[in-house]
């Protein structure tokens, strides 16, 4: 396989091990007891602090659409720093370890859950993916 193929077999497989490795330590009573922060962090970084971030770091560049702005403040990453940054962190600050597995454990599921299955469908209402699925590159 190509170069490119094989990093990114690699990449699949470095997350599922970290996804993995988050939930297998997540303890379920304690997305019940934080649940309000286990939540509302989540969505005020889906809703507040990411459309911020594009409005500062793009809105002044008058080449970007409006629609294209909107994407880039829906689309987002995984999670994996954001689960390997939270264990290195609770393994500094055991006495918020419970906190912050909940907080980054929910805001992986969100993303994963509801961000990534509908990127497809709002980059169709925007007008960059047709709705006809796309024919997957042939395999080296």
């Amino acid at each position: 396989p190509s170069p490119t193929l094989l990093v990114s077999r690699i990449s699949t497989l470095a997350r599922i091990t970290v996804f993995t490795w988050l939930g297998l330590i997540m303890p379920i009573a304690v997305l019940r007891t934080h649940w309000p922060l286990a939540l509302g962090v989540p969505f005020i970084l889906m809703f507040a602090a990411r459309p911020l971030t594009v409005i500062g770091s793009v809105g002044w560049i008058r080449q970007w659409h409006p629609k294209e702005r909107l994407f880039m403040m829906w689309v987002r990453e995984t999670g994996a720093i954001s689960a390997v940054l939270a264990v290195q962190t609770g393994t500094l600050f055991p006495q918020w370890r419970p906190l912050i597995w909940a907080i980054v454990f929910s805001s992986i599921l969100v993303t994963v859950g509801i961000q990534a299955p509908s990127s497809r469908f709002l980059a169709r209402i925007l007008g960059f993916a047709s709705a006809q699925k796309e024919k997957m590159p042939e395999r080296e």
